[in-house]
């Protein structure tokens, strides 16, 4: 939750979005498709990460899968990381970015394990989302009409 960087992140995150729509594999710089990571963080990443991961392996499993693989699906699942990745992108208060990194994350997780339950527990994430950014909107909406009287 470092301020400033969801808004680059989610720019990037909503290029992938949109390589996945157009079913294209994302364009990266050679300097970074050259970046070598050090063993010793990969190894901290995963010592680190393994618990998470242990977990959301036992609940991933190929299912309903038609509307991940489809050519339909892939294109569906590539507008909403692009659609999640602009509510990332948005200013918000600390916290406010979490369902829609959530969002982002369950349907990446949905496209690798060909999981649809995870591809409906992303779009909860994103229905989350909009429900908060919208309540912020309405929010200053309702905030700039009263100063206006």
């Amino acid at each position: 939750p470092l301020p400033g960087l969801s808004t680059p992140f989610g720019i990037l995150i909503g290029l992938i979005g949109v390589a996945v729509t157009v079913n294209k594999n994302p364009w990266l710089p050679q300097k970074i498709k050259n970046l070598c990571i050090p063993l010793s963080v990969l190894e901290q990443i995963v010592s680190r990460s393994g618990v998470v991961l242990k977990r959301v392996e036992k609940i991933m499993k190929p299912r309903w899968n038609k509307m991940v693989v489809s050519r339909w699906g892939q294109r569906m699942h590539g507008i909403m990381i692009l659609l999640a990745a602009g509510l990332l992108a948005l200013p918000s208060p600390p916290g406010g970015n979490v369902m829609p990194a959530c969002s982002v994350i369950g349907f990446c997780l949905a496209i690798l394990e060909e999981d649809g339950a995870m591809s409906l527990l992303g779009f909860l994430f994103f229905l989350g989302s909009v429900a908060f950014f919208g309540g912020i909107l309405l929010a200053l909406l309702e905030g700039f009409k009263h100063l206006m009287n």
